[in-house]
């Protein structure tokens, strides 16, 4: 988990641990070679605060250099229902987005949600 500060693999490796980014990277290649689209799932969002700052840059990169092949990013772990707008490091144009969903727990004392996408 890298916007979780207790991984170790973080710390030695912030810019990309264990060469995940690397990976996507080479799929979203793939993808654009193939005239392919994207859809990211995960756990915790890339824009969360707390996330390490030179690996969500690199994504968010990677997000905005294949922003045509990425056609959405569907993330978790806030336990609330979110719409964020990744945007360009160059003049803040829409790159894509970022759609976060709620939970089924009732961490937090909010009601049990989930979604069909």
């Amino acid at each position: 988990e890298v916007c979780d500060e207790r991984d170790f693999n973080v710390l030695r490796n912030p810019t990309d641990p264990l060469g995940q980014l690397a990976w996507v990277e080479e799929l979203l290649r793939g993808a654009e070679k193939n005239n392919e689209n994207i859809y990211i799932t995960g756990h915790i969002p890339p824009a969360l605060v707390g996330c390490y700052p030179d690996w969500a840059g690199r994504y968010n990169a990677l997000i905005e250099r294949f922003s045509g092949v990425v056609k959405g990013q569907f993330f978790a772990h806030t336990h609330t229902e979110d719409l964020h707008i990744t945007r360009s490091f160059n003049n803040s144009a829409p790159t894509g987005y970022i759609m976060t969903t709620s939970s089924v727990t009732t961490n937090l004392e909010r009601q049990p949600a989930f979604r069909l996408y």
